[in-house]
């Protein structure tokens, strides 16, 4: 059942209700209290093999400048490369400089755990100006334009070129793997939710646009090996909205006990199918979902009626103990569709 998110005045920032100027609404939105950007794609390589890659930037309100009038933003990028041909799994979580000084604040006020251990073991990490592996503090310097869409978060980076194609760089220095992608635009900007409109993970009100055809060039590097995309489709993502009670002196915000399942993908017979259901583990009732389907020649149609489902057994993390379905159906009866999902393998938690 998709939201209805009628009553909500959108900022003046965000796209109304006709087309969506890319060279507009790609760059960072003032009014937004969480944003990002995401990628991925599937590739076949000159080695025979494939991969896949995908990144988010992520950008999030910690604090309104009562001085400057401005809001305050942490940022954090997660990514990896994917050897879907040797089911290996390399990723990267790199977060803030001020992530340390954001959780213990957050740990004080019991927003993370009430368990008095755990909390006394983090406080303890966090005033060393650390954070628990597998996730990495910032080293350089993080950098968002505000007049052209050119992000650079340490030694990843995201912009717009100038004949309108997208550019993805990442590069982890540690495990010596890195990629360099360009992403260049077949179909038009699709609008997802009720035009436009979706419901945040946290209950947020969203504005969500995708692209959801892309010819990707480019190479990749893993362990000083230079490994060239033969062939490669992408897909990007950008989402960016507020919650609707937040205001200038109330930034914090206790997310619901919610689940969002998602998923994306691009058939062999020219559609690209979306889908997104969010669940209350409360009720284990829907908040809200939307399927959207693109056809070949880029026409959109929205489907209220379908299922988003894990079948078959799930993987159990040793790590974190946490249970990941590894296969997915959607189904959509009255527009004849049935898809099936499968994890290429199994290790490939975000812990």
């Amino acid at each position: 059942m998709p939201q209805i998110l009628q009553s909500f005045n959108r900022p003046n920032d965000w796209p109304n209700e006709a087309e969506i100027d890319l060279n507009i609404h790609d760059l960072p939105h003032s009014s937004s209290t969480i944003e990002w950007w995401y990628l991925n794609c599937h590739i076949k390589a000159n080695n025979e093999k494939e991969y896949s890659v995908f990144a988010s930037f992520f950008r999030k309100l910690i604090k309104y400048d009562e001085q400057t009038k401005e809001f305050i933003y942490a940022h954090s990028i997660t990514w990896a490369i994917i050897d879907a041909t040797d089911k290996i799994y390399y990723h990267n979580s790199v977060i803030d400089k001020k992530a340390p000084e954001i959780g213990l604040t957050r740990l004080i006020k019991g927003e993370i755990t009430k368990d008095k251990r755990l909390k006394n073991a983090a406080i303890e990490m966090l005033e060393k100006g650390v954070v628990p592996y597998p996730d990495r503090l910032f080293e350089g310097d993080v950098t968002v334009s505000l007049d052209s869409l050119d992000l650079q978060f340490d030694t990843n980076s995201f912009r717009k070129l100038p004949n309108n194609n997208y550019e993805l760089k990442l590069f982890d220095r540690e495990h010596k793997v890195s990629c360099d992608l360009i992403f260049e635009p077949q179909k038009p900007v699709i609008k997802h939710g009720d035009d436009g409109m979706v419901l945040g993970a946290s209950a947020e009100d969203m504005y969500y646009y995708f692209i959801p055809q892309n010819k990707v060039t480019g190479v990749l590097e893993i362990e000083d090996k230079k490994i060239e995309v033969v062939t490669a489709t992408g897909w990007y993502d950008h989402e960016f909205g507020r919650h609707r009670e937040e205001d200038k002196n109330n930034q914090v915000h206790i997310a619901k006990n919610i689940a969002w399942n998602w998923i994306s993908s691009q058939l062999n017979n020219g559609y690209e199918i979306t889908a997104y259901n969010i669940i209350d583990l409360n009720t284990k009732e829907s908040c809200g979902s939307n399927l959207i389907i693109v056809d070949p020649k880029g026409n959109r149609l929205q489907v209220e009626e379908f299922k988003l489902k894990p079948v078959g057994e799930s993987w159990t993390s040793t790590r974190t103990f946490n249970d990941y379905p590894l296969k997915w159906t959607l189904e959509a009866p009255s527009v004849g569709l049935y898809l099936e999902a499968e994890a290429a393998f199994p290790e490939q938690e975000f812990a």
